[in-house]
């Protein structure tokens, strides 16, 4: 963690919205129009525009989920995970010092079997959104992953990370950038990487030349490496899954 960085920032304001009941309240009805129409009105509520959504995080979720989506969904509030979230927001209120007001809420995505859900491109989506965030930060959680409060905290730790990082230092745009944004917030929120030291230098040397690179399929190749990549139809760089995540974990790409 960047130490000198959160001394220079200046009052992030967290207030967590609950949204997981709600959405499982949606998952109870009936999958059909009955359950779209209900889906909607949870969303959008009364808004005609993007900005005034009643549930911003609720978007990501497959308003059509199946059974198995209740499922995790249930197995999630059991584990009281929104006084959990709610916690852990409190804790970064005394970190992050941005004067700044996030609304934050959950949402779960069906990785499993909703079938316009990739994962890898929808956390790319995250990480790396094409406008500053505003009002609202989402903390996704996966239908694939066991439901368990430790994954929940490193998730929240990362978001609100990124959009501090963000907030000093703009949208990441060229790899370099994003690297050293997941940097800051990998390393803040406390993710561990797993590839050997091998795997991590030979990675670095494959991902050296594209660092200056705006494009997509290049950044998510190298980030992501080759299963991802093919998986999505990109380009392979000859990379282990998350390489480029990896390196930004053990601090490879630099101090910003």
């Amino acid at each position: 963690m960047n130490q000198e960085f959160l001394r220079q920032t200046q009052l992030v304001k967290l207030e967590f919205v609950p949204t997981l009941e709600k959405l499982l309240e949606v998952y109870r009805v009936p999958r059909g129009q009955e359950r779209f129409d209900a889906y909607i009105a949870a969303t959008v509520g009364k808004a005609d525009r993007t900005a005034d959504l009643s549930l911003p995080p609720l978007v990501s979720a497959n308003p059509m989920a199946k059974e198995h989506v209740n499922l995790a969904l249930e197995t999630w509030l059991a584990l009281d995970v929104e006084a959990a979230t709610r916690e852990v927001l409190l804790e970064l209120e005394s970190v992050f010092t941005n004067q700044v007001s996030y609304k934050v809420g959950l949402t779960l995505l069906d990785d499993q079997k909703g079938g316009w859900t990739n994962r890898y491109l929808n956390d790319f989506g995250f990480r790396f959104p094409e406008k500053l965030l505003q009002d609202w930060l989402v903390v996704p959680l996966w239908v694939s992953d066991s439901p368990n409060l430790e994954t929940m905290r490193l998730e929240v730790r990362a978001v609100v990370a990124r959009a501090v990082w963000q907030l000093e230092h703009g949208l990441a745009k060229t790899l370099l950038e994003q690297l050293q944004q997941e940097r800051f917030a990998l390393q803040f929120a406390g993710v561990k990487q797993t590839l050997t030291l091998d795997d991590l230098e030979y990675s670095q040397t494959v991902i050296q030349p594209f660092l200056t690179s705006l494009e997509k399929p290049v950044q998510f190749a190298c980030l992501y490496g080759d299963t991802a990549a093919r998986e999505v139809g990109y380009e392979a760089k000859g990379l282990s899954d998350f390489a480029g995540l990896e390196t930004a974990m053990v601090g490879l790409w630099g101090q910003n």
